[in-house]
Order: C-alpha cells, then sequence, then structure tokens
C-alpha cells in the first residue's frame, strides 16, 4: 500500500481499523470489550462505542483492577490500578458501561487450571489468567457472547517491536538482477540489506563499530611491543 502522504496514510488506516472492529459486531448477543486505559484495548473499545451507538447500542467494557493498593511497592514509573485512566476514557466516550472487576473469588491457581482446561495447553503469562477468565465469566453473565480485545497490538501497529519490522511489510525491495549478484557489496546494499528487519541492521551496525574499536586498540598496543 502506497500513500501520497502522511494525512493519506493515517485515513486509509482508520478505514482498516473501522472495517476490522466493525467486522467483530456481528452478533446475535451483547458484544463487549476490555478496557486496559492503553492505547490498543482504548481505541479498540472507542471505534467499537462509536460504531454501536449509530445502532442505539451502548457497549460495555471490563477492567481489571487490584483488591489491594500496591502502588508503593513499585514505585510511581508504573501504573498498578488502571481503573482511574480506564475511567477516563469511558467518560470521555460516553457511550460505554464501565466494570471494574478485583476478581475476588477466583485464585491465581484456580486460573491457570481453568485456563489448562480451556487451551489444553499451558498459556502466555498465566498469572493473569485468573482476573482474565473472571472478566470472560463477568461478560457472559450480563449476555455478551464476543469479548474485544487489544492484544498483540504491541507487536504490531502501536510499538516499534521487532515483529513489526519484518520483510512483509517493509517497503524496501531486494533488486535481483546479475550486477547485485557478482558483486559483494552491490549483493548486501540492494539484495540482503532490503529483506532484513530495521533492528538487525542496527545490531549489525554496532557490533561493526565495536570490532572497529578493538581492533584500534589492539593495533595500539602492538606499536609498543618490539
Amino acid at each position: 500500500m502506497k500513500c501520497k502522504s502522511e494525512d493519506d496514510y493515517i485515513e486509509t488506516f482508520r478505514g482498516i481499523f473501522a472495517e476490522a472492529v466493525q467486522c467483530r459486531l456481528r452478533s446475535c448477543n451483547k458484544v463487549g470489550s476490555t478496557l486496559s486505559s492503553g492505547l490498543d484495548s482504548s481505541s479498540v473499545s472507542v471505534m467499537a462505542a462509536n460504531l454501536l451507538k449509530k445502532k442505539g447500542i451502548r457497549l460495555p467494557v471490563f477492567t481489571s483492577i487490584p483488591q489491594y493498593d500496591c502502588q508503593q511497592l513499585i514505585g510511581q514509573k508504573r501504573i498498578v490500578d488502571e481503573g482511574p485512566l480506564a475511567a477516563k476514557v469511558v467518560d470521555h466516550n460516553g457511550n460505554m458501561d464501565h466494570y471494574l472487576l478485583k476478581s475476588e473469588n477466583i485464585s491465581v491457581l484456580e486460573g491457570i487450571k481453568k485456563a489448562l482446561w480451556i487451551h489444553d495447553q499451558p498459556v502466555h503469562a498465566s498469572g493473569n489468567a485468573y482476573w482474565i477468565v473472571d472478566m470472560m465469566d463477568k461478560a457472559r453473565l450480563i449476555g455478551c457472547s464476543v469479548l474485544l480485545t487489544g492484544q498483540c497490538g504491541n507487536a504490531t501497529i502501536s510499538w516499534p517491536t521487532p515483529a513489526y519490522y519484518n520483510w512483509y511489510i517493509s517497503p524496501r525491495v531486494p533488486v535481483i538482477n546479475f550486477k547485485n549478484l557478482a558483486d559483494w557489496k552491490l549483493l548486501q546494499k540492494n539484495i540482503i540489506k532490503p529483506v532484513l528487519p530495521n533492528y538487525i541492521i542496527k545490531l549489525a551496525r554496532k557490533i561493526k563499530k565495536r570490532f572497529q574499536a578493538l581492533g584500534k586498540i589492539f593495533s595500539y598496543k602492538s606499536s609498543f611491543c618490539p
């Protein structure tokens, strides 16, 4: 996909994003959404709420909050309780019903056991399973059969992770011809580099600089040897 300007890219993405959310609103029952107040779940929830508003339907959103105040245990650079920030998203949008869940009635071990029963295999970050299970139970209790999430947003569009910089979506295209194949420098420049993720290229440059620095050090020391 190539657009003429940055604004065109933004509008095109919004259109694709809206369509992706709209496709997941098709349900005979209620549709709910998780809301952590982060970029991913907030974007999905707000888009879904806006689309449902056109039909006169409100969106139930669910936020997991801690049973106890633990903020002092981890300092001020991280957030323990996402409830207040999630509430700001809800207030700003105006078409959401907010459910704050402390998950007092399920233990961490019970959550892991239920996740194993559901998936039939261990799950990633299984310590979170208890509140995820509780959230799904609450959604089902109020009549939701679809629960939207912002899961994996960090690895795709909202954060520059290595998984995002892969050759499938890279704007660079390798130029394969005899001239580039016959010359090592041209091979690196026009064929190898275009298909490498950016983080690999940056890592290779760092390693090269360190080896160059080490070479200068050893060269300097050898000049003093007879």
